[in-house]
């Protein structure tokens, strides 16, 4: 994967300053399936987020999908259009336009440029007990083993599998799946998000019914740009 040159939170203005005032909005697998399902806006919804699929299938396991979670865009060369970054910030306007058909509503970018800085800031919210990593993607309509085989393995050793005898004869693998790499469901998500270049946080030890704002202590380098839909670009407010 390429470098991480920042992050950026695509939302409404209005939303996005709440991150400036130290307020992080975590959501949850759950209400990324209903989006979809319930109001049919896929993008910002996607009804198989956090589901493991096998065959037609589509499995969830307990309440996990409560476990909270924000998502935010990493940012890298192939994504930024300008070579003086960081002193001004220029998206590819197919990046942008993208990212304006997934998310709408979306007027404004949040861009965070001290990455490590960031992360830190959101392990403590949580006293460290965090996943958060780059999103995966995989095309889910073929579902080749390279899916089965980030969710099962770890470190290319297979984790606790065998080959089994069913009661009809018919022989299969037989997988398991710690409690370590479940998480790992809700960092997949269908090749068709791909553009999104979406890295999240989950904090593992937590379950929330509702999205909800997590208070940290805002001391990082963050500027506010309005999107101008009609030229493509962004205009820096803070």
């Amino acid at each position: 994967m390429e470098a991480i040159i920042a992050f950026a939170k695509f939302g409404e203005i209005k939303h996005l300053k709440k991150i400036l005032e130290g307020r992080l909005y975590f959501s949850t697998t759950r209400e990324f399936n209903k989006i979809e399902e319930e109001l049919c806006i896929k993008g910002q919804g996607d009804k198989l987020d956090g589901k493991l699929i096998l065959d037609r299938f589509h499995f969830s396991f307990g309440d996990i999908d409560l476990t909270p979670i924000f998502c935010i865009t990493a940012l890298t060369k192939k994504e930024i259009s300008n070579d003086n970054y960081p002193l001004e910030l220029e998206l590819t306007e197919d990046f942008l336009s993208a990212m304006l058909n997934d998310f709408p509503k979306s007027d404004g970018v949040l861009v965070i440029r001290e990455i490590d800085k960031f992360i830190d800031t959101v392990e403590k919210i949580f006293d460290f007990k965090v996943v958060h990593n780059h999103v995966r993607y995989f095309d889910f309509k073929a579902m080749d083993s390279s899916f089965y085989t980030y969710i099962f393995e770890d470190d290319g050793k297979n984790l606790d599998n065998q080959i089994v005898t069913f009661p009809n004869g018919n022989k299969g693998r037989l997988f398991s799946i710690r409690e370590d790499s479940i998480f790992r469901l809700f960092l997949t998500k269908d090749s068709q998000f791909c553009n999104q270049n979406e890295y999240r946080f989950l904090g593992v030890r937590d379950l929330i019914s509702e999205p909800m704002d997590y208070i940290f202590s805002n001391e990082l380098d963050m500027k506010l740009y309005r999107i101008n839909k009609g030229k493509m670009c962004l205009e820096e407010i803070s």
